[in-house]
């Protein structure tokens, strides 16, 4: 079975190797949310960082996880301009649905918290 989709227009996106595999902690989920270096503390969200991710509509700011970072538009290469677009996140199986709706209630935004690596934040504790 061909990965090219019929009557698609042939482009590189069908006929490259992947070479670029993400490592998925057991019991988590990865799941991509659109972000900018604006909201991703400047771009510094690199990587194996641990990030709360908050939603913000209307004046209202939720925090709806805390997650690590286990990919990105800039790590991957896939950037326009060096800026980062999206990160994909190891999450909790139970947040995936709110993280895939997030950009779609609102702005997105990653914040480090200052607590140790592994250790969750925001409340969680």
């Amino acid at each position: 079975m061909s990965r090219i989709p019929k009557n698609a227009v042939i482009c590189n996106v069908y006929t490259k190797a992947e070479s670029h595999k993400l490592e998925v902690p057991k019991g988590k989920v990865a799941v991509s949310v659109a972000v900018d270096a604006e909201h991703s503390v400047g771009g510094a969200t690199g990587v194996g960082s641990y990030v709360d991710v908050y939603v913000q509509k209307d004046g209202v700011t939720d925090r709806l996880c805390g997650a690590y970072v286990i990919d990105t538009s800039e790590d991957s290469g896939a950037t326009r301009e060096g800026k980062i677009e999206w990160v994909t996140l190891a999450a909790d199986p139970e947040d995936v649905k709110e993280l895939l709706g997030a950009s779609g209630k609102g702005t997105v935004s990653l914040t480090i918290p200052a607590t140790a690596r592994g250790k969750k934040s925001g409340g969680d504790e």
